[in-house]
């Protein structure tokens, strides 16, 4: 609530005013009065607009039952990130945030305060992360069958989108001292293109989808040399896409 420090300034300046108004004209009293009011009603128009970010559930941290940890739920890291957010129609800018991506929830930290809370999914149309954007999606009926609702990160964007739907897979190892839990990246990718959305894990399945530049594509991958294996898949993916904009320019 970094507002209220200088509303509240601002209040006591014109309350100081005030005192000083009391040798001026009545005029210069009836300003003052309504500058104070116009202050006051900011204030609380501020304090409902930032309220409805706070309104969710608590966030629970659920790996602490476990005896062992191997890597964590959140994206990129597991420290807060200072990001954006644009939540039920209002723009927050500086705001913590950390990115669940096993259960695809956004979660920021109450003002002066550490408990964290849960953003209502269906609230956020996109978030800044880390120089990451994502953007909510809703597939239609046409792509929901290989496209899960939830957040997308937007990797590359002209005309046609890379996306990568990110994601981690819990598992469970009893041991003697305890159960052991470990965390696995399992990302996705797909292309959106005439506001379809298409499975991409592949180099020939990125192809198909762009098969009116197929040939062009495939000489530049083997240009480029170009690997496909898990660890270098977005990079490949990425330079394969944005070729394949600038030979459409």
């Amino acid at each position: 609530m970094k507002i209220l420090f200088p509303l509240f300034t601002l209040l006591g300046i014109a309350g100081s005013h005030s005192l000083l108004a009391q040798s001026s004209s009545p005029a210069d009293t009836v300003l003052l009065a309504q500058a104070r009011q116009e202050l006051a009603s900011r204030y609380t128009k501020s304090l409902a607009k930032n309220a409805s970010l706070y309104t969710g559930p608590e966030y629970l941290d659920y790996t602490k039952i476990y005896s062992k940890r191997e890597g964590h739920q959140f994206f990129l890291s597991e420290q807060r990130q200072i990001g954006s957010v644009f939540y039920d129609g209002v723009q927050y800018e500086q705001v913590p945030l950390l990115y669940d991506t096993r259960l695809d929830q956004v979660i920021t930290t109450l003002p002066d305060n550490p408990l964290n809370v849960r953003l209502n999914r269906s609230l956020v149309k996109h978030f800044t992360y880390a120089d990451h954007r994502f953007i909510y999606l809703k597939p239609d009926s046409a792509s929901a069958s290989v496209a899960p609702t939830g957040f997308y990160d937007v990797v590359f964007a002209d005309g046609i989108q890379l996306l990568a739907h990110r994601s981690k897979r819990m598992q469970e190892h009893p041991k003697q001292s305890g159960v052991e839990v470990e965390f696995t990246e399992t990302d996705k990718y797909f292309l959106r293109k005439d506001n379809l959305l298409y499975p991409i894990q592949t180099k020939q399945s990125l192809l198909k989808v762009l098969r009116d530049k197929r040939r062009e594509l495939q000489q530049f991958a083997r240009e480029q040399k170009l690997s496909f294996q898990k660890d270098s898949r977005e990079a490949a993916f990425l330079q394969l896409v944005e070729h394949y904009v600038s030979l459409r320019k």
